[in-house]
C-alpha cells in the first residue's frame, strides 16, 4: 500500500495510514466536537476547512487523536491573517511552513494543557457618560441615588465611589493619560505638549515629582518640542504646516512662545527661536497696541472663546508677557486698558485682567472690580458664565491668583473642580490647556488639610473611609451596591480644619442603542465631586 500511495504522489517516503472511518471519527471525537465544524477557509484555493478533512489528513500522517487538538491549534493559527499563509503557500519558491510543538501532552483528570487567560466580558451598547458634582463636607450627610435607568441591560450596572482629600488627586492618579506622546501637525503636538509643562511644574512645586514620572515628562517634552519645530516658518512664526502654510498663525504663534516660555527649565529651549516668534509677533501689532488675526487655524477647537480683536490682543499679551516681552506687551495692555470700560463679555474681561495683572498695569485693580463684578456665586464658589465657562474661570482663576486674590481663587477652583469629567479632565483643549493651568497654580501654593471619616451606606451595607493627611493625595476606590447613598460623620477627635473631601460617585451601566449595527461596550458614569 505504501508502494501504491508512492507511486500516486501522495507521499515523499514518510509512512502514510490508511484513514478508516473509524480512526478519522476518533479523531473529533478526542475534543468532544462536530466533525462538519467549520474551521475557516484554507489558503491558496480558498477551500472549506473541516474537523473532518482536518482529521483525515492527521490520520494519514500518523497523528494520535489525543494530539489531535494540538494540530487544530497550529491549523487555526496558519489561517489567521498575520500568518500569511496566502503568500507562502503560493509562492514559486517552494517555501512550506512548519510548526515544531515541544513536550508533552498533558491530559489526565489531574492535568491538561491548556491556557488561561483573564477575559473582559462586557455588555452591549454604546459608552456615555454623564458627570455631576457636590460638595461632602465633615458635619453633614448627602444622598447621591445611583440607580441606573429603565433601559440599562440587565447585570450590566456598577457604582462606584472615589474619594479623596487633594484638588489634583484624580488628575494625577490619571498621569499616563496626561503625560503623553506629542504627535500630528503643529496644531495637534500642541494640544498633547502643553498639559506636560503644567503636570510637570506642579509635580516640581509640590515634591511629588518621582524619578521615573520626571524622566518620562521630561523625554516627552523635549520629543514635543523637537517635533514643533518642524512646523516653524523661516519668519520665525509657526503654523499647522510650516512652509507648506502660505503663512503663519498668530493665535498659534502665541500659543507656541507661550508654551515654551513655560517648558523653559524644564527642557532646553532654544532662545533664538523664542526671540524669532516674538519679532514676529511684533511685527504684526497695530500702531494701537492691538493684533488682528493672521493666519489659518486648522483645529478651531482650541480657540476656546476666543473672539474678536480684544481678547486676541489679550492673548497674545499674556504670551509676550510670560515670554519676558515687556516692550509689545506694554502697548497691548495700553490698547486694553483704553477698552476696559467698554468690555462687556467675561472671556474677555478674564483675559484682560490676567494680562493687566502679569504686566502690572495701572488699571488692574479696576480690571479685577469688573472681573468680580460680571462674577456669579453659588454658596462658596465663583464663576464667570458663557460659551466657554471653563475657560473663562480658568483666566479668571489665573487673573486672582496673579493679584494676591487668593480666597476667591480658591472659590473658583472649586467651581472648576466640580466641572472635571471623571477622568480629571475637560470636555474641550482650552478648557483642559487652562482649567489644568489654573488648577495647578491654585493648589501648588495652597494647603488641603482633611481629617475626616466617610461613610457610606446603602440597603443593608455600610462602609467607612478615612480621609487624613497621611492619604490625601490617594485616590481611593469602593465599589457600592445599587441604591446607594454617601454620607459623612466626623472624626473622632474633630480639628477646626478638618471641613471637607473630595468624592465621587460614579453609576455605570450599559444601553442598547437600536439604531446602531454594531453594538459594543457602553459606560455612562454620573460623577459627583465634593469639593471645598
Amino acid at each position: 500500500m505504501q508502494d501504491y500511495f508512492w507511486e500516486q504522489g501522495w507521499t515523499d517516503g514518510l509512512p502514510v495510514v490508511p484513514p478508516t472511518e473509524d480512526s478519522v471519527r476518533d479523531m473529533p471525537s478526542s475534543m468532544d466536537a462536530d466533525p462538519q465544524h467549520p474551521l475557516g477557509v484554507m489558503q491558496p484555493r480558498n477551500s472549506r476547512a473541516t474537523l473532518e478533512k482536518l482529521a483525515i489528513n492527521a490520520v494519514m500522517a500518523g497523528c494520535k487523536p489525543e494530539h489531535f487538538p494540538v494540530v487544530v491549534a497550529g491549523v487555526r493559527a496558519a489561517m489567521r491573517e498575520g500568518f500569511n499563509l496566502a503568500g507562502t503557500a503560493a509562492t514559486t519558491g517552494g517555501a512550506m511552513q512548519v510548526m515544531i510543538v515541544n513536550g508533552p501532552v498533558a491530559r489526565s483528570r489531574e492535568s491538561a494543557d491548556a491556557v488561561i487567560e483573564t477575559l473582559l466580558v462586557e455588555p452591549e451598547g454604546v459608552a456615555r457618560e454623564s458627570v455631576a458634582n457636590a460638595r461632602l463636607s465633615a458635619d453633614g450627610r448627602m444622598n447621591f441615588p445611583v440607580v441606573a435607568p429603565p433601559e440599562a441591560i440587565p447585570g450590566s450596572s456598577r457604582a462606584y465611589v472615589v474619594l479623596t482629600g487633594s484638588y489634583l488627586a484624580q488628575t494625577l492618579d490619571g498621569l499616563e493619560n496626561l503625560l503623553q506622546m506629542p504627535f500630528g501637525c503643529g496644531e495637534q503636538n500642541m494640544i498633547l505638549f502643553t498639559p506636560n509643562i503644567y503636570v510637570s511644574r506642579y509635580l516640581e512645586a509640590n515634591g511629588q515629582a518621582k524619578p521615573e514620572i520626571s524622566a518620562k515628562a521630561e523625554f516627552l517634552m523635549a520629543t514635543g518640542y523637537q517635533r514643533q519645530l518642524t512646523y516653524r516658518r523661516n519668519d520665525g512664526s509657526f503654523s499647522a504646516f510650516g512652509q507648506n502654510d502660505p503663512t503663519g498663525s498668530l493665535w498659534l504663534t502665541a500659543f507656541v512662545l507661550k508654551s515654551f516660555a513655560q517648558a523653559n527649565g524644564l527642557i532646553f529651549v532654544d532662545d533664538a527661536v523664542v526671540q524669532e516668534a516674538k519679532d514676529w509677533i511684533r511685527r504684526l501689532q497695530r500702531s494701537d497696541g492691538s493684533f488682528e488675526p493672521i493666519g489659518f487655524l486648522h483645529h478651531q477647537e482650541l480657540l476656546g472663546g476666543l473672539r474678536g480683536n480684544m481678547a486676541l490682543t489679550g492673548y497674545v499679551a499674556i504670551a509676550l508677557l510670560e515670554a519676558g516681552d515687556r516692550d509689545a506687551s506694554a502697548s497691548a495692555l495700553s490698547f486694553l486698558e483704553s477698552q476696559l470700560n467698554d468690555i462687556a463679555d467675561a472671556y474677555t474681561m478674564a483675559i484682560a485682567a490676567y494680562a493687566m495683572a502679569l504686566g502690572d498695569s495701572p488699571r488692574a485693580s479696576d480690571a479685577h472690580k469688573r472681573l468680580m463684578d460680571m462674577g456669579i456665586t453659588e454658596g462658596d464658589e465663583l464663576y464667570w458664565d458663557g460659551a466657554a465657562a471653563v475657560e473663562t474661570t480658568g483666566y479668571a482663576t489665573l487673573a486672582l491668583l496673579e493679584r494676591g486674590d487668593g480666597i476667591n481663587a480658591g472659590r473658583a477652583a472649586r467651581w472648576l473642580v466640580k466641572q472635571r469629567n471623571a477622568f480629571g479632565g475637560y470636555g474641550s483643549t482650552q478648557d483642559t490647556v487652562v482649567g489644568l493651568q489654573a488648577l495647578t497654580g491654585f493648589a501648588a501654593n495652597a494647603r488641603f488639610d482633611v481629617d475626616m471619616t466617610v461613610e457610606l451606606t446603602a440597603d443593608g451595607w455600610s462602609r467607612q473611609v478615612f480621609v487624613n493627611p497621611a492619604n490625601a493625595d490617594v485616590v481611593q476606590i469602593v465599589e457600592l451596591p445599587p441604591r446607594s447613598r454617601c454620607g459623612s460623620r466626623p472624626p473622632a477627635q474633630d480639628r477646626p480644619w478638618s471641613r471637607w473631601c473630595i468624592a465621587t460617585t460614579c453609576p455605570r451601566w450599559s444601553a442598547r442603542q437600536w439604531r446602531c449595527s454594531v453594538s459594543r461596550s457602553t459606560m455612562a458614569r454620573t460623577t459627583w465631586q465634593l469639593t471645598t
